[in-house]
């Protein structure tokens, strides 16, 4: 189902890439780069970088450029975010290994801090904020 919305978008996308293409080429009204770039970031990605290459079209605009690879990073991070699988279980099994994570190297570091203090009783364990991170 998200593939297909994906490649549905990325087909109006390109649509609209050569729509603003010929508009330029005629010197007629041309599509918003905000309305190109919001087609990009609600699925059309794959249409705008294929657009922009097959078309040769925005490619020399470096702030358009610059909003559009942001937009395509976004949407990698979340689909790899998706694959990871405590994401993929829930917000709570996120959090429960977070938790879990943070936990475990308290331990590890309230037993460093004991196992220093019992070879030297002199040592003094500073701690910074709270928890001692």
């Amino acid at each position: 189902m998200a593939l297909a919305f994906i490649g549905l978008m990325s087909v109006v996308t390109f649509a609209a890439y050569a729509r603003d293409k010929r508009a330029a080429r005629a010197g007629d009204w041309r599509t918003r780069e905000g309305t190109l770039l919001l087609l990009a970031a609600i699925g059309g990605s794959p249409g705008a970088l294929i657009g922009q290459n097959v078309l040769r079209h925005k490619r020399r605009k470096r702030s358009y450029q610059r909003k559009l690879y942001r937009i395509v990073v976004l949407q990698l991070l979340v689909v790899l975010s998706f694959s990871i699988p405590a994401v993929r279980n829930g917000a709570g099994a996120v959090a429960g290994a977070v938790s879990g994570a943070l936990g475990d190297a308290l331990a590890a570091q309230l037993e460093a801090d004991r196992a220093r203090r019992e070879r030297d009783p002199a040592v003094v364990v500073r701690r910074s904020g709270a928890g001692g991170f």
